[in-house]
């Protein structure tokens, strides 16, 4: 047997990485068999990395670092739209367990990054526009613009057609986890009429709770029509970006959005603010409908334990999520010895 080439030497022996500076300390992790791929959220950025012997497997280029990172999105646990995707995601999505039988998680969770992605995106385009409008101002203040002669926004159309197609992408991912658990019998009925048929035979005698997740369906109904009004314009259906303006009081009006749609109507508004209540609302939508689904589908293995998806208290997240699996100990089973129900809901904490 021929002995071991410098390469195999190389590959095989011990190493470590680092996540990127970009993405500070790593808060939690999840690999995916599928893709060969470790991605860690740090608290501030998400990367993910591959083996050498992933990427060249007959081991012919010794040039090929041992491990090779990559900066998927530079926000991590501390910004608020991560916690509820990606890090919801890394705690319900990291194994099997209390995932119904068949339920692909790693095709979920890779959804959930795409959500933090466009949002992502979203954020990078208000924050550009923040900082410009923010210039223009102070020119203004300081007598350095005439307002006669009001300043273009570059590519305002195209970023804002692309802030849109995002929006959509992010509707798109969240109904994909969904009908993971609630797939359609029906192929002809269109996803919001099946979810919502679902939700209402589950929640049939919690009112508050259904009122709330019909609420998150039509919102997201009315992403899609505001990208449908952006593509196929038509008479009463359109989407409309305007430019800075000067108002009658002598005031410049930042960029605005303005929709036309027969059901899903937007009045003319700051494009920047309507950006970022998107993000939040959005955000909140996946946070709301994702841990639903999960806590409506867990397969219970025991007579004397329940399993549920609970929230952390104080609002506070772990491991960058606010939601996590609990077991707790049903009446009437002995609980064993050195094992009570706190330390039953410690495990699962660890787990998350």
């Amino acid at each position: 047997m021929a002995g071991k080439r410098p390469i195999d030497l190389f590959r095989e022996s011990a190493g470590s990485a680092k996540a990127p500076d970009q993405c500070g300390n790593n808060i939690a992790v999840l690999g995916c068999e599928k893709q060969n791929r470790l991605y860690m959220l740090g608290e501030t950025g998400i990367s993910s990395m591959v083996f050498a012997d992933q990427i060249d497997p007959d081991r012919l280029n010794p040039a090929i670092p041992r491990i090779v990172q990559r900066v998927e999105l530079e926000y991590g646990a501390t910004t608020e739209f991560v916690q509820q995707t990606v890090g919801m995601a890394m705690t319900l999505f990291k194994d099997a367990t209390h995932l119904p039988k068949g339920f692909d998680r790693e095709a979920a969770f890779l959804e959930a990054l795409s959500v933090a992605l466009d949002l992502g995106e979203i954020s990078d385009t208000i924050r550009e526009l923040s900082r410009s409008e923010a210039e223009i101002r102070e020119n203004i203040e300081r007598r350095k613009l005439d307002i006669s002669r009001l300043p273009k926004t570059q590519n305002l159309r195209g970023r804002a057609n692309q802030c849109v197609g995002h929006l959509a992408n992010v509707r798109t991912s969240t109904i994909r986890i969904a009908q993971m658990f609630y797939p359609k019998t029906n192929p002809k009925e269109g996803w919001s009429q099946a979810l919502k048929r679902e939700f209402e035979n589950v929640f049939s005698d919690q009112q508050e709770q259904l009122s709330g997740i019909m609420e998150v369906l039509d919102y997201l109904r009315a992403v899609v029509d505001w990208r449908n009004s952006l593509e196929h314009p038509s008479i009463g259906q359109a989407v409309k970006f305007q430019d800075y303006e000067l108002s009658a009081l002598g005031e410049v009006i930042a960029p605005t959005i303005e929709v036309e749609h027969r059901t899903s109507k937007l009045e003319r508004q700051d494009l920047v603010r309507f950006l970022d209540r998107s993000v939040v609302s959005l955000g909140n939508a996946f946070e709301t409908l994702i841990p639903v689904c999960c806590d409506q589908n867990i397969p219970q293995f025991s007579e004397a334990l329940t399993t549920r998806v609970a929230r952390f208290p104080d609002e506070k997240p772990v491991r960058g999520s606010h939601y996590f699996w609990l077991s707790e100990w049903n009446n009437g089973f002995p609980k064993i010895a050195g094992a009570g129900g706190d330390q039953v809901e410690a495990m699962d904490h660890e787990d998350g």
